[in-house]
């Protein structure tokens, strides 16, 4: 059983590096074996979240044989934003035929027993990474968009998240 962890903004977002950093080590703690892709180019030079994505190296690296599970992390500056979201610390995205519904709602539920979390809509051409797992792969997708000023609840989103997929994958029977 391997877990593919996702972080697109890696190059610009040290805070998704560090979620996905404490998430495999929370993995670890669980003996789930997981594998860390990072966005080494800025999005400016090429989106991996988006359809720029196909046939990059970013996206050969999520081929993993037996990948049981994907996590997308992503991380946003909601003070920037002075919206609705801002006073979110997470936010589950979701995009038809690509997300599962149930799974989304069971990790809002999850999270919000300790933090202020909602799903939102997603356009497919920003969730790569998720629609390849989902339509290629054929295995679950999660997407957690992070806010920055929240990191003080990192640690126990990424055990709640390691928990949760341990929980929730997919076993294979002989």
């Amino acid at each position: 059983m391997v877990v593919i962890i996702t972080a697109v903004d890696a190059a610009v977002a040290p805070t998704s590096v560090a979620f996905a950093k404490m998430l495999k080590t929370s993995f670890d703690y669980r003996r789930i074996e997981s594998v860390l892709i990072q966005a080494l180019q800025p999005q400016a030079i090429i989106d991996y979240g988006s359809s720029e994505a196909v046939n990059s190296e970013f996206t050969k690296d999520m081929t993993i044989g037996d990948a049981v599970y994907h996590i997308d992390v992503r991380s946003i500056d909601t003070e920037e934003l002075g919206s609705s979201i801002a006073s979110l610390d997470f936010i589950v995205a979701k995009a038809g035929e690509v997300t599962d519904n149930n799974l989304n709602e069971s990790l809002v539920e999850t999270l919000s027993t300790f933090s202020d979390v909602t799903e939102k809509e997603l356009l497919h051409n920003n969730m790569y990474p998720s629609a390849y797992a989902s339509l290629v792969l054929k295995i679950p997708t999660l997407t957690i968009i992070l806010n920055e000023g929240s990191v003080d609840l990192y640690r126990a989103a990424a055990d709640e998240l390691a928990e949760f997929v341990e929980l929730t994958a997919p076993r294979k029977t002989d």
